[in-house]
Parts: structure tokens; sequence; C-alpha cells
């Protein structure tokens, strides 16, 4: 594998854990700690937006099932959510895979 395949399968892997952590903390930590760790926007608090304004708000909805809560908290979050989600369910299959034929998951 070339080093060009090496560095994007390394960036992919990273992503896909990060993105996997956004999915899991609302259903595994209580709300009121993920509002104290990701405050209030800067651009919402000037009375403004961004475009990930309503994020956390919005996982946190889907996390308990409150799908319109979420889409009115940020529309892009639900795609975003589920672009997350599967792509950590691709980079795990590729990691047990991987492991499982016996090679590492990022060959050095």
């Amino acid at each position: 594998m070339n080093d060009f395949r090496k560095a994007l399968l390394a960036v992919w892997l990273i992503v896909a854990g990060a993105g996997s952590i956004a999915v899991a903390a609302p259903l595994l930590t209580d709300a009121s700690v993920l509002y104290t760790v990701f405050p209030m926007c800067e651009a919402r608090a000037r009375n403004s937006s961004c475009s990930a304004c309503g994020m956390t708000t919005a996982f946190v909805a889907i996390s308990e099932g409150r799908w319109t809560d979420a889409r009115r908290a940020n529309a892009g979050a639900i795609p975003l959510y589920a672009g997350f989600s599967v792509n950590f369910a691709a980079a795990l299959v590729y990691t047990i895979r991987k492991l499982k034929s016996g090679g590492k998951a990022c060959k050095s």
C-alpha cells in the first residue's frame, strides 16, 4: 500500500472514531454534561447562527428519539448523525475483517 493510501486510511479511521464519539456521547452521557462541555456557539451568543448551531441539541434529541426536535434544532443533524453512524460501522467492519485476516488495520 502506498503512502497516500495509508494516510487516507488513517484519516478515515480517525474521522470514523471522532464521529462515533459524537454519536455515542448523547447516548452515554447526561445532556447537561454535554451542554457544559460544548457551550453556546459564539455566533448564537451574538444573536447570529452558523451551520453547527444547535448540533449538540439535535444530537441529544436524536439519541432520545425526538426527531422533530432534532430537525428544529439543526436540519443537517439527522443526515450528519446517520453519516457518522454508517461511517463508523463501515470502519468497524473493515477493522474487524482486517484483524481476523491476520493483518493490522493500518499496515505500516
